[in-house]
């Protein structure tokens, strides 16, 4: 949960002091994020990295 809060920290929130986000301010990141796009890549590494069950079991 932690993770998820420095991530939406750094990469997802606009800080009002530097009017931009700190991954951008620190020329890491040249885009915004927004939660969607920060969801849909959660999404898609448990999808490529979950365990498969052997096609015997399957169906």
């Amino acid at each position: 949960m932690v993770a998820l809060y420095a991530l939406w920290d750094n990469s997802v929130r606009i800080h009002k002091t530097l009017r931009t986000m700190p991954a951008m301010a620190a020329d890491v990141e040249k885009r915004l994020w927004s939660m969607e796009g920060v969801v849909a890549m959660i999404d898609e590494h448990a999808e490529r990295t979950a365990p498969r069950l052997p096609d015997r079991l399957v169906g």
